[in-house]
């Protein structure tokens, strides 16, 4: 019988591919395969794709994107030189609204490949800077009789609809109820009996 090789201590990372089934990898296959995703990430340009896919991803065509970077540049410097582009922030955070998706799944593109992690300091930084800097210049509710009259005929104008002066949307996500409230507690049940929260 043959002798058995001598056994080394490795750390072993592994991936399930399903429940049958799974890949060892050792920690330099894990950091070859991520330098590998993010030299991929840095080479692709997602404004080479068709504009039908671009929207479908991000919800906004190239140019309207562009803008956006370019109206966010004066508030979010470069840290350094192997940070996330300013961009891959903003298409970062745009395909996580557009989609509605999970986090992990949004970092796991291959345009994107960063760790859900960077995902979410991506997204609230982003985030804060449009809501800090950009909304107050991009989004004007009525504050004059004036301006509530001239709202009014426009509304009526473009929709038909009478005496509508703004309008807001949003989307009901839902959650578990939080345990401290109990089960079925109004504030957290929608008309179809689900528990989930409003967010705007």
């Amino acid at each position: 019988m043959a002798a058995l090789p001598e056994i080394q201590e490795v750390t072993i990372n592994f991936f399930i591919l399903n429940t049958n089934q799974a890949i060892f990898f050792s920690q330099s296959d894990v950091n070859f395969v991520r330098l590998q995703r993010r030299r991929l990430r840095d080479e692709m340009d997602p404004f080479e794709m068709a504009e039908g896919q671009f929207i479908r991803l991000f919800r906004l065509n190239a140019q309207s994107v562009i803008n956006l970077v370019q109206d966010l540049l004066p508030h979010i410097p470069n840290r350094n030189n192997n940070a996330i582009s300013l961009t891959q922030k903003v298409l970062i955070t745009l395909h996580f609204l557009a989609v509605g998706s999970f986090q992990n799944s949004v970092g796991s593109n291959a345009w994107v490949s960063v760790s859900q992690t960077t995902v979410s300091r991506v997204i609230n930084e982003i985030c804060s800077v449009i809501a800090q800097h950009l909304l107050p210049i991009c989004v004007r509710f009525p504050t004059t009789n004036e301006q509530v009259i001239v709202s009014k005929q426009e509304f009526l104008r473009i929709h038909g609809m009478r005496g509508i002066v703004g309008a807001i949307d949003g989307t009901h996500v839902e959650i578990l109820t939080p345990p401290t409230t109990g089960v079925n507690n109004p504030p957290y049940v929608e008309r179809k009996g689900k528990e989930n929260i409003l967010s705007m």
